[in-house]
């Protein structure tokens, strides 16, 4: 069955799919607006109900038409769930950034999709927002940035809360996109490598974010990803190169969340 059309084919890894615990489907990507004078790639979706099957597709983001040499193109979506089914999309602004560079747009069970709004409100070259919800509806989102670890909270009483730095890099660019997780209380943990280094943080529900830890001191450490048990412990894998050869290997840590190590 054929779901969308005109997806952007240099983009097709720009696209994913999640289901939440009771089985329906959202997909998102990005999508080539073809217009007289528009030149821009919005964020689109579409979401299979297991009662309904697929919905049409539609923008969950309007898109900023192009002006001058500004060029709108949106990318890299990421999804996650609460456990009644409702979602939170984000995705990074590649070009035209005037008024942020992460976005999201949240979809209401029973109601829809949401206004799409920006939640960093000022360009630090905000790359790769990786996200996660909890239980209770809380949203987590982290990112890249040209001074280091972004991160801003979303709560369904009030909304997205301003951005926080919660590491500072050493030095000055962003390196790849931050691992992130949540368990079952509410306890999310944050990973990222810098300088070839992996570094991790945790936020604890009520006290806020604890003092970052460096996993490893190996300076050819990179791309860390992050899986929680169902009792809290936090495996950290990551890809490290050898020092003498061109031979990467996998290395990974473990952290108990429920004995809050960090």
């Amino acid at each position: 069955t054929k779901i969308a059309d005109d997806v952007l084919y240099d983009k097709v890894n720009r696209f994913v799919a999640e289901l939440d615990n009771l089985g329906n489907v959202i997909v998102v990507w990005a999508h080539q607006v073809y217009k007289v004078g528009i030149d821009r790639a919005d964020i689109w979706a579409v979401r299979y109900d297991v009662v309904n099957g697929w919905d049409k597709a539609r923008a969950i983001e309007p898109g900023i038409e192009g002006r001058s040499e500004n060029k709108s193109e949106s990318a890299w979506p990421k999804i996650a769930f609460d456990s009644a089914g409702n979602a939170i999309v984000v995705w990074q602004q590649d070009q035209d950034t005037r008024n942020g560079r992460i976005w999201s747009n949240r979809y209401t069970v029973n109601v829809g999709w949401g206004e799409a709004t920006p939640i960093t409100r000022n360009d630090f070259d905000q790359n790769f927002p990786r996200i996660v919800m909890t239980a209770a509806g809380n949203a987590f989102v982290a990112w890249t940035q040209r001074s280091g670890i972004g991160v801003s909270v979303y709560t369904p009483a009030e909304g997205w809360c301003a951005p926080e730095r919660i590491h500072a890099y050493s030095r000055g660019y962003c390196e790849g996109a931050p691992g992130i997780t949540a368990d079952a209380g509410g306890i999310v943990t944050v990973a990222w490598h810098n300088d070839g280094l992996i570094g991790v943080k945790t936020y604890i529900p009520g006290k806020g974010w604890g003092t970052a830890t460096t996993l490893t001191r190996d300076a050819n450490s990179q791309s860390p990803q992050l899986a929680i048990t169902s009792n809290g412990i936090v495996h950290v894998i990551w890809k490290q190169g050898g020092r003498e050869t061109n031979i990467a290997y996998f290395w990974t840590s473990h952290l108990l969340t429920k004995r809050k190590k960090l």
